[in-house]
């Protein structure tokens, strides 16, 4: 996950261009930090099989007009480990 994109495996086959709407939820890490959710709108930039998982396709999907108040939120997020593109 990036302010501007997210990476993802799925098992549906999407061609390049269209467009999706997601919501995203990332559970907090401590009591003092809210959950965050947000609705988003993307278009995949990607979608290619896997090689040694063929049912399985790895996504990027670009968003589509956040606004700075989300980016903000999404590029702190972005940092952690476990948002940081680590599929397994």
């Amino acid at each position: 996950m990036t302010e501007t994109s997210l990476r993802f495996r799925s098992r549906w086959r999407f061609n390049l261009g269209t467009q999706l709407a997601v919501r995203l939820c990332i559970e907090s890490r401590t009591a003092n930090e809210p959950r965050v959710c947000e609705e988003v709108t993307g278009i995949v930039v990607s979608c290619d099989p896997l090689l040694d998982e063929p049912t399985w396709y790895e996504m990027v999907v670009l968003f589509l007009d956040l606004s700075s108040a989300i980016r903000r939120e999404f590029g702190r997020l972005a940092v952690r480990p476990e948002l940081m593109g680590n599929l397994s």
